[in-house]
């Protein structure tokens, strides 16, 4: 694919980005933007993590503060045609002195964003559209 060509595909596109300030997913944003896309970012911009506003200083990118783990998502999702899901608990040491907002970001928050159930209400078509189907055939062993 030329570099053309996937301009053209990203132009206009409406892209989410979870964790859109940190690191990589600020870059994501630069160049998605770069291209045409309309990208919104979520993030917490928790104190310990690496999600900086300057991050995203320069791309045209809608920035929203917002944590995955309590955040009802279906609106911001509503309408938008690519979801790249950065928003992870990346440190190390993190992980060690809280377990269990560990889990909550990196498992529980993230399966419920996949499963499309991010914030209550009817599930309906942003469920199929969200759960693949190896995930729906993984979620339930063989023969129950």
């Amino acid at each position: 694919m030329t570099d053309a060509e996937r301009a053209a595909f990203w132009r206009g596109k409406r892209v989410l980005v979870t964790g859109g300030a940190g690191f990589l997913g600020s870059a994501l944003c630069h160049r998605l933007a770069a291209v045409g896309a309309r990208v919104t970012a979520l993030d917490a911009m928790m104190e310990d993590g690496g999600a900086n506003i300057a991050n995203l200083e320069g791309a045209s990118v809608l920035l929203v503060r917002g944590d995955i783990r309590e955040m009802e998502l279906n609106s911001l999702a509503q309408d938008v045609d690519v979801l790249f899901n950065m928003a992870a608990q990346t440190s190390h040491m993190g992980g060690q002195r809280d377990p269990v907002a560990d889990i909550a970001i990196n498992a529980v928050a993230q399966v419920r964003l996949i499963r499309g159930d991010a914030g209550g209400g009817a599930e309906g078509d942003r469920r199929a559209r969200l759960d693949p189907p190896v995930l729906r055939q993984a979620a339930a062993p063989p023969g129950r």
